[in-house]
């Protein structure tokens, strides 16, 4: 998780971003940013998501940020975890 992703989780769940968060987020500037696409949906313990739509929507407004602050994040499909890696290690440059 990066601090790009949190304005993502303040905005479903908090509702609205502290500015001074923004602005932060505004200064780390990353090399390479992928996205995972997503699993299917499992409620446990360490989820804030309360059900798929919920979560469904936080993915998309994650990549939303990424993009609006100048990211073209790499899309990783859905694969076993070998090939996601090895996906990863290939697009890092």
């Amino acid at each position: 998780m990066s601090l790009i992703d949190v304005l993502a989780y303040c905005k479903i769940k908090l509702g609205f971003i502290p500015e001074k968060l923004f602005e932060n987020a505004r200064q780390v500037k990353y090399h390479k940013v992928f996205g995972l696409e997503q699993l299917p949906f499992k409620k446990d313990e360490i989820r804030i998501e309360k059900d798929e739509k919920e979560a469904r929507k936080l993915h998309e407004k994650i990549l939303d940020f990424y993009k609006q602050l100048g990211y073209r994040p790499t899309i990783v499909s859905v694969m076993p975890v070998e090939k996601r890696v090895n996906f990863i290690l290939k697009n890092l440059n």
